[in-house]
């Protein structure tokens, strides 16, 4: 009966350890990117969530400045034309 806690505990001490190495992430772990251009593996999702974000939104700022232009041109070709409104 020892010997069954023995083993018992030397799996719940494997098991902790695991779950310690698992609890900061893996590198390279959904990091498409992982090692290009010689940066390091991201650590955790958080970061790779925040290095997105002004991504996207500059991406979506050049959108809407897109469709803010082209209805613009399009106000000003309507009015040369001679167009109500």
């Amino acid at each position: 009966m020892r010997a069954d806690r023995g083993v018992d505990r030397d799996s719940h001490a494997e098991r902790q350890r695991e779950r310690e190495r698992f609890a900061g992430g893996l590198p390279g772990y959904h990091d498409p990117l992982a090692g290009f251009g010689g940066a390091p593996p991201a650590r955790a999702p958080v970061v790779l969530a925040a290095a997105g974000a002004p991504v996207a939104f500059t991406v979506g700022i050049a959108l809407l400045a897109a469709i803010a232009i082209i209805d613009i041109a399009v106000i000003v070709r309507r009015k040369r034309r001679g167009e109500p409104g």
